[in-house]
């Protein structure tokens, strides 16, 4: 695991057809070009269900035609856009988690807010995917074949966009349980 800055991750999001809007959100090229987009609630759910919530996003890298097989995993990037949101002391208790797991993988908190997770760091890349959901902090998930974009928000719901529309019913059917909604 290691960490670079928002220029770099942007330049390497690029070379997949990836971009930063205006208002900081990522989203393919052209616009609107992807399959819908589908709605996870976080805020009600069983930590079992994060958990196996967290692997689901990690293991789909490569969604295929079938759902019962999975695709060796290739890495990601995990893009920590907002923290800081709660009150302090559950800010508090966030970012010593957060430095805590950064120590135990043989990393320190700086600046670069991007995690970069090999192909031998699945169970790492989980964990962090797991504390940016259980502690409300806003991130960006792209698995290193951009098949899609992870938006996990503080709002309480994660946002699972397919690079393609022929994607779209193969993580459809990954995360059919926690779906809420559909949105384009």
């Amino acid at each position: 695991m290691t960490h670079i800055c928002i220029e770099e991750f942007l330049s390497w999001a690029a070379q997949l057809d990836i971009e930063m809007t205006s208002s900081s959100k990522l989203e393919y090229k052209p616009a609107g070009a992807h399959g819908s987009s589908l709605l996870v609630t976080t805020e009600t759910r069983q930590p079992s269900d994060l958990i196996l919530l967290a692997n689901r996003l990690v293991l789909s890298n490569h969604p295929a035609d079938d759902d019962d097989s999975i695709e060796p995993y290739t890495g990601c990037k995990l893009w920590l856009k907002e923290s800081g949101v709660w009150n302090e002391v559950q800010e508090a208790t966030a970012t010593e988690a957060y430095e805590a797991l950064l120590r135990g993988y043989g990393q320190q908190l700086k600046r670069e807010p991007v995690l970069i997770f090999g192909r031998e760091e699945r169970s790492a890349a989980v964990v962090f995917i797991l504390h940016m959901i259980l502690f409300g902090w806003d991130a960006y998930l792209v698995p290193a074949s951009g098949v899609f974009l992870c938006h996990i928000s503080h709002d309480g719901y994660i946002q699972v966009i397919p690079r393609h529309p022929e994607t779209q019913s193969a993580i459809a059917n990954r995360f059919g349980p926690w779906t809420s909604e559909e949105g384009h």
